[in-house]
């Protein structure tokens, strides 16, 4: 899986409007900082889009309502991924208050970006990750 664009808004540190980063046409990349600048907020995106999880939360959604922005109602992550099988598009949003967000799963063809069919699976840990050989 490679990232393509991150899209955030009121995600921890990350607030309105929607902030973006462009991750296109990049083999390697450095993400550095002073701390508390959301760096690793970049990362809890990712996994929480994709898995439902980052860190401080669980795969029951305890802690899920510390991801969005002090002062917010609700946060919204979209991350575009590519893959050997086409490119995708991951959408989750949570509201302050309620037990569930929504989850919405994208696949790119040539007339766009049509949602994927089928029901998402319920969150699970993300899988174990192994070291990958260069191609």
């Amino acid at each position: 899986m490679l990232p393509i664009r991150l899209e955030l808004e009121n995600f921890m540190s990350y607030g309105e409007p929607a902030q973006e980063v462009d991750f296109s046409g990049l083999r390697l990349a450095c993400i550095s900082g002073n701390n508390g600048e959301g760096k690793s907020a970049l990362f809890d995106a990712m996994t929480w889009a994709l898995w439902g999880i980052a860190r401080g939360t669980d795969a029951r959604g305890a802690g899920a309502e510390d991801l969005i922005r002090v002062g917010a109602d609700e946060a919204r992550v979209v991350l575009d991924f590519a893959t050997e099988g086409g490119s995708w598009r991951v959408a989750r949003a949570r509201r302050r208050g309620k037990s569930t967000g929504t989850l919405s799963l994208y696949r790119q063809t040539e007339a766009g970006w049509e949602e994927a069919g089928g029901r998402a699976p319920p969150p699970s840990s993300p899988p174990r990750w192994r070291n990958p050989t260069p191609p």
